[in-house]
């Protein structure tokens, strides 16, 4: 596929989609511009034809309306023309010819008030326009009353519609033929310019473009370096590559003695490549072995540092526990050191109380010594009391037995007092004994309080001194954690230079195979620079 070929193929591609865009942007612009036209023709016909009508009836020529109806139709271009009448026209004048009736919602809605115009296809496929415009009473319609007429309508009710139907079939094959005519004119014209553009390409382009091909071709098929392109007429960018040609020829001429020249040092040179490389592959196995021997003691060293980290680990876990044992047996001490201390108090209380029911055991003693003195005093009354009532004769039978009752009872009371006194004696006994071991409780307890407070101290010494173990524990596990890690980092330091180590003698062996390979290639590119015809 040549490239004038190329080039007519691409303009013909390009101007065929540029004429498509022209033709159909033109087509749209002519038949949205005509549709415009015509809608707004159509609005004046529906106005005309309704002022024609409103005529016939200020002349009182209604009758007639038909006529008119049928000269507006008799246009082929009108295919429909009519007065729509609403609800109020027919209250007055009655419903009318049938085609006056509302056929559709559209006409229905155009009763209403609404205007309506659309373009579309019709129901035998011909595309149309459609106008219903409605017509309202004014007392003032162009010079009309409307209100005179139409008795039953008021100011801006809408009387009726009127309805125009515009044919767009002879418009549309209209523009179909000037776009056609357009597109024949078009084509015409590109034909010739696509002519006129082969036939200067040939020249200014294909020709001269084909004469440096054979050039290239021959320079490459002969290996000839000192074939040269002819000077043109034309000062163009062929010209110019041309010329550029040349000058890369003359370049290249130079650049292949000079490549030959540098191709003798390096041969040389990969000799010396060779030799360095063998050398340094001697000594990478060397500096490996040292390595391996250094790699092996860290090795060790890591392990030993590991060992050490994890007894470190054991040491402070240990001082750990001791030391929370300690925290714990110090606060147990102050537990028993608070507890012995709320003893002593209660112990206090108990002998005070013992003091107080002592002093009351001994006033009950006394009131009871008083009461003894009262019951025998009673008993001595019951007796005189009997010894009167005994001198009394008959008047005195009566009180002689509350005196013996008197006496009996002061001898109860005189046994319950001395029981009572009895029992007071005993509890007074307890009492005393009571607060006499309460005190030697107390002592006991202030004793043990001054022991468990000595205790107490001794264990605050030991977690101090413990809380420092657990200090020096816990700075020597990171001590050795630290090392740990340092010997760690340095095996891997020593790993990555055992690894560099082998890739630097892997790269040795390679840097002497590709020496070998590059000298074979100079001398393979030697033998092709001597190909060169210069």
């Amino acid at each position: 596929m040549s490239l004038q070929f190329k080039i007519l193929t691409a303009l013909i591609i390009i101007f065929s989609s540029l004429t498509a865009s022209v033709l159909y942007t033109n087509y749209s612009a002519e038949k949205a511009f005509v549709e415009e036209v015509i809608e707004a023709q159509t609005h004046s016909l529906s106005e005309q034809y309704f002022d024609s009508v409103n005529t016939l009836m200020i002349t009182g020529s209604m009758e007639e309306r038909e006529i008119l109806r049928k000269k507006f139709l008799s246009k082929e271009e009108i295919l429909e023309a009519r007065i729509i009448r609403g609800d109020l026209v027919k209250a007055d004048f009655g419903e009318g010819f049938p085609h006056e009736s509302a056929a559709n919602e559209i006409e229905k809605e155009a009763l209403k008030g609404t205007s309506h115009s659309s373009i579309a296809l019709n129901n035998e496929g011909v595309r149309v326009v459609s106008v219903i415009t409605p017509f309202k009473a004014y007392s003032n319609y162009k010079g009309t009353n409307c209100l005179e007429c139409h008795v039953s309508a008021k100011e801006g009710d809408v009387l009726g519609a009127v309805k125009i139907t515009y044919d767009l079939t002879q418009i549309d094959k209209k523009i179909i033929q000037n776009t056609t005519f357009t597109a024949k004119l078009m084509g015409a014209m590109f034909l010739v310019a696509l002519l006129a553009i082969g036939f200067i390409l040939h020249i200014l382009i294909v020709k001269r473009v084909v004469n440096l091909k054979n050039i290239v071709e021959e320079i490459g098929t002969n290996l000839d370096l000192t074939k040269r392109t002819k000077k043109s007429f034309f000062k163009d960018e062929i010209s110019a590559l041309s010329l550029g040609l040349n000058t890369m020829l003359e370049r290249f001429h130079h650049s292949i003695k000079v490549v030959s020249e540098k191709t003798e040092n390096v041969l040389h040179g990969s000799k010396e490549v060779e030799s360095l490389s063998n050398e340094t592959l001697a000594n990478s196995s060397v500096q490996q072995d040292e390595i391996n021997l250094v790699a092996q003691a860290i090795t060790e060293m890591a392990q030993t540092s590991k060992q050490v980290v994890d007894h470190s680990a054991l040491a402070k876990e240990a001082t750990k526990r001791a030391n929370d044992n300690v925290q714990e047996g110090s606060n147990n001490a102050q537990s028993a050191k608070e507890n012995i201390e709320s003893l002593t108090k209660s112990i206090e209380d108990v002998a005070g109380k013992m003091n107080e029911l002592e002093k009351e055991g001994k006033e009950i003693i006394s009131v009871l010594t008083m009461i003894n003195d009262i019951t025998m005093k009673t008993q001595h009354l019951s007796i005189n009391a009997a010894v009167e009532a005994t001198r009394a004769g008959v008047h005195g039978k009566g009180f002689i037995v509350v005196a013996e009752e008197i006496g009996e009872l002061a001898s109860e009371t005189k046994s319950s007092t001395q029981k009572i006194q009895n029992i007071t004696s005993r509890i007074q006994e307890l009492i005393s004994e009571t607060a006499s071991t309460a005190h030697e409780t107390k002592d006991l307890a202030l004793k043990g309080n001054q022991k468990v407070s000595d205790t107490f101290n001794s264990f605050q010494n030991i977690a101090e001194e413990m809380n420092k173990a657990s200090m020096l524990s816990n700075d020597i596990y990171i001590a050795t954690t630290e090392q740990s890690s340092v010997a760690d980092s340095i095996h891997q330091n020593i790993v990555q230079i055992m690894d560099i180590t082998s890739k630097a003698t892997a790269s040795s062996k390679s840097l002497s195979t590709l020496s070998n390979n590059f000298e074979k290639l100079a001398r393979e590119l030697k033998n092709l620079i001597q190909k060169f015809k210069s």
